[in-house]
């Protein structure tokens, strides 16, 4: 078995090599970040194909948003096809625990918020592996255990509506959203695990929120379920202002022709990170590693920033220059660390209970 190993490190190498070696096949492995990777991410193809697994099962609602990287991956690989399911919060959950309970397994990989993607890691539904390539990735942003992967972040700011706000009437600090002028503004329930939820953790986490702007904040908004149905009345002017709004979501605004302006103010902004966890069990598991692995490519963090319309994790990725560096984000905000989410979630929750009830 050792010497089995050995051999396939030492083909691998070679490989690599003479990629290397070959200016023409360097150029060619550029989408992957180099030969090396690129012969790595071969042999996971080679073991994919040699299983049978034809496809990769994604649940999540990124699937979805990310369907034009999907025409990219087939073209790379074009024996796997990526299969979406758009299941999400409880229902995606259920979903996940359903599978593992019956060992009836469709789903290979969860592709979601920071939230989904811990609490599938910390139910024991995902399985622990980190492609080959994990590397790119800077290391807060790495689940010390191995269970899942921060491959893309959206961020969060305030959507408002151009037509109701002169720009100099518009916020510039999270205390000027309880200015009685800004009432009627919308956002989802703090406690409903969406945008704001993700937000507040944040700022709570970073000493930028207390139970008493909570309270005044709350009381001068109309507080819903879920926003994502509102942003028809933003683009038609019926909602004035949106205060906790995915960037990605303006930028799809604006793309159909919404008159429509979105802040990213220092300190309010948040980074919502997002990603992928095998599922234990997976049917086609091989197939998902070599999925992990492709996403962490040079080739798909560009797709995710230009088609996607997110931030990619991998330093160095351009992205429009409209768009706040991301590390000016993270800078401003010091975002909760992986290990520490789900503890610092239930203090928040606690604490939001305590300050709304």
């Amino acid at each position: 078995m050792v010497c089995g190993n050995l051999t396939r490190r030492a083909l691998l190498a070679l490989s690599a090599a003479m990629l290397i070696a070959s200016p023409a096949a360097a150029d060619e492995a550029a989408w992957a970040g180099g030969a090396e990777t690129a012969a790595q991410i071969a042999e996971l193809h080679k073991a994919a194909t040699d299983a049978g697994q034809s496809q990769v099962v994604i649940y999540g609602a990124y699937s979805v948003v990310f369907q034009p990287l999907w025409d990219i991956f087939s073209k790379r690989f074009p024996e796997i096809t990526i299969v979406t399911n758009p299941l999400r919060g409880a229902e995606l959950m259920a979903r996940v625990e359903s599978e593992r309970a019956s060992g009836q397994h469709v789903g290979d990989v969860v592709m979601s918020g920071m939230t989904e993607l811990i609490s599938v890691a910390e139910s024991g539904a995902g399985a622990a592996y980190q492609p080959p390539n994990i590397h790119v990735i800077p290391e807060r942003y790495r689940d010390v255990n191995g269970r899942f992967v921060m491959a893309f972040a959206d961020t969060v700011g305030v959507a408002y509506n151009k037509s109701r706000y002169k720009e100099e009437e518009l916020p510039g600090t999270l205390a000027d959203l309880t200015d009685p002028k800004y009432k009627g503004m919308l956002f989802d329930d703090p406690l409903a695990s969406a945008v704001t939820a993700i937000s507040w953790i944040e700022l709570y986490s970073a000493g930028k929120i207390d139970a008493a702007w909570m309270k005044k904040v709350r009381d001068n908004a109309v507080v819903v379920p879920s926003a994502t149905p509102y942003f028809n009345n933003l683009t038609v002017g019926s909602v004035a202002l949106m205060p906790w709004a995915a960037h990605s979501r303006y930028l799809r605004l604006v793309e159909a022709g919404a008159n429509v302006g979105f802040l990213e103010i220092p300190g309010l902004v948040i980074p919502m990170f997002a990603g992928t966890v095998i599922l234990d069990g997976a049917p086609n598991a091989k197939a998902a590693q070599l999925f992990q692995a492709w996403f962490l490519t040079p080739e798909a963090q560009a797709a995710v920033a230009s088609l996607g319309l997110n931030y990619p994790m991998v330093p160095g990725t351009p992205v429009p220059a409209d768009w706040t560096p991301f590390e000016k984000i993270v800078e401003a905000i010091d975002p909760v660390r992986p290990a520490d989410y789900l503890a610092t979630k239930a203090k928040f929750e606690a604490s939001v209970r305590e300050a709304l009830n």
